[in-house]
């Protein structure tokens, strides 16, 4: 696939969608090469993309959570990042370590 971007392009939305989704891979490749993840990726990581949910009308969340090591869901704690909570959606992507 190849992409040509000319002048008349900045005011065309399909390809300004274009440039950001290739802006992003390029983000993801360089977080990927600054954490060394393309030499060891299969070896030392678990990639998971989470699927849709399914019974649940498809619009739900995924949490991270930390459970305080009981059953009882009144302790658990929701993992917050910079003071919001961490919510991922179906087909985000973790990288686990094993």
């Amino acid at each position: 696939m190849s992409i040509v971007f000319n002048h008349k392009d900045i005011w065309n939305q399909e390809a300004l969608e274009i440039k950001l989704e290739i802006d992003r891979a390029i983000l993801c490749l360089r977080f990927c090469d600054e954490h060394s993840l393309f030499n060891s990726l299969k070896e030392k990581y678990e990639v998971i993309e989470l699927p849709f949910p399914f019974g649940s009308g498809g619009f739900s969340e995924y949490r991270i959570i930390d459970d305080c090591e009981t059953e009882e869901r009144k302790y658990w704690k929701v993992l917050e990042n910079k003071g919001k909570e961490v919510v991922l959606y179906p087909l985000d992507i973790v990288i686990k370590n094993i």
